[in-house]
């Protein structure tokens, strides 16, 4: 049953080519009440497919069992092939004996296809044969592709199928069932039944002057309530920037001091005990006066270029959170994708710890003796025992 005509394309080649795949309707059924009969109504069916594949420029590539897979250099030639084909059985359907006809589908595509080992293959191929197996018995169904070529070429009617992703293939299909009724035999659609629709409503009654003026007061106290929470709000918002720049100015005056007088300055009083005397020698808070003065001093190394990264404290920062001091003097933290500014007086004493503790762990000259100890009395005095561990450790030993 295979085709004469030779390949359109060689061997090995590609092309863009209209495809069209048909098929039998319930060809193995009859195939098992009647052999030999439905053979030959087969082999009259496709001898009329070669016939008028030939009037429209198409080429029968190859036979598939109960149906032929075509091949049009033209999307309009394809489908006006169909329609005439399948028009053409349905009339000798409707003239003929009962069970005397094959009903066919069929499905076109746009795509590419190319030729190998005697066979044809391809996108294009796999798609029309997915559209055939979507027609109605002695239907046609279309592609996407195919309908935006011929809908301004061609007198078509069609219907828009849901949008189905045939197996095998990558992209959503969207399908599109052409109608070979003609639209003036097909019945008139259902007349929808009338819409009740309510009678209108009564306009509202005028409000009183006493509603009125209830009305207006509950006005006035919501205006009230919302100016009062606004002025709430902007009274906090300005005693925190005051607070903000006061720190800003403790750690930028501490840093500056820093080349004068390395011992002469302190972060803040949420960091060190507040006293009205010097502490005294050898006590826990000068041990943390000098450590937070050695920190403040040891700080300004770490650039955008070369960041502290910080090792984490439990509640406090990430893994990949970094600290470095910009040509301005100030620090910045860099955490998650975001660089922010902050000062050392808004940490809270753990944060603050973590960025102790990581500088004592990186510094590569051992710091003194009261430096450490006053590490140790910081962690003491915060309650924080990762930090205390740290510390311990042989990463956090003193160097030899």
């Amino acid at each position: 049953m295979d085709s004469a005509p030779p390949y359109p394309i060689g061997p090995g080649q590609r092309a863009l080519a209209a495809i069209v795949f048909t098929d039998v309707v319930s060809f193995s059924r009859r195939m098992h009440r009647e052999e030999v009969g439905t053979l030959e109504l087969l082999e009259r069916d496709f001898e009329v497919m070669r016939q008028l594949a030939e009037k429209h420029a198409g080429t029968v590539l190859k036979t598939t069992g109960d149906g032929l897979l075509l091949y049009f250099s033209s999307a309009v030639q394809a489908v006006g092939y169909a329609l005439i084909l399948q028009r053409q059985f349905a009339r000798r359907a409707r003239s003929g004996p009962a069970g005397g006809t094959l009903v066919h589908r069929v499905g076109i595509h746009l795509g590419d296809v190319f030729v190998k080992d005697q066979d044809v293959m391809g996108d294009g191929v796999n798609t029309a044969a997915r559209l055939q197996a979507e027609a109605d018995p002695g239907g046609i169904c279309i592609s996407q592709t195919v309908y935006d070529v011929v809908k301004n070429k061609l007198e078509l009617e069609v219907a828009r199928l849901t949008p189905h992703g045939p197996k095998s293939i990558a992209e959503t299909v969207t399908i599109y069932r052409v109608l070979l009724e003609p639209a003036a035999v097909r019945p008139a659609p259902a007349v929808p039944p009338p819409v009740y629709t309510p009678p209108p409503k009564p306009p509202p009654a005028p409000l009183s002057r006493a509603q009125k003026l209830a009305a207006l007061g509950v006005v006035v106290l919501v205006l009230a309530g919302v100016a009062d929470l606004a002025l709430q709000s902007q009274l906090q918002h300005g005693a925190e920037l005051a607070r903000s720049r006061a720190a800003q100015a403790e750690f930028d005056a501490l840093v500056a001091a820093k080349g004068k007088d390395p011992s002469g300055s302190r972060i803040s009083e949420k960091t060190a005990p507040a006293a009205t005397t010097p502490p005294e020698e050898g006590s826990p808070d000068r041990h943390i006066r000098e450590l937070l003065d050695w920190v403040t001093g040891v700080l300004p190394r770490y650039t955008k270029d070369r960041p502290l990264q910080l090792r984490a404290l439990p509640g406090t920062f990430s893994r990949d959170a970094k600290l470095f001091t910009d040509t301005d003097h100030r620090l910045y933290f860099a955490e998650g994708g975001a660089v922010r500014q902050r000062n050392l007086a808004e940490l809270k004493p753990d944060a603050l710890g973590a960025v102790i503790l990581s500088v004592l762990l990186d510094t590569p000259e051992p710091p003194s003796k009261e430096v450490r100890q006053g590490a140790e009395a910081f962690a003491k005095a915060n309650g924080l025992p990762e930090m205390m561990e740290a510390l311990s450790g042989p990463a956090g030993r003193p160097r030899p």
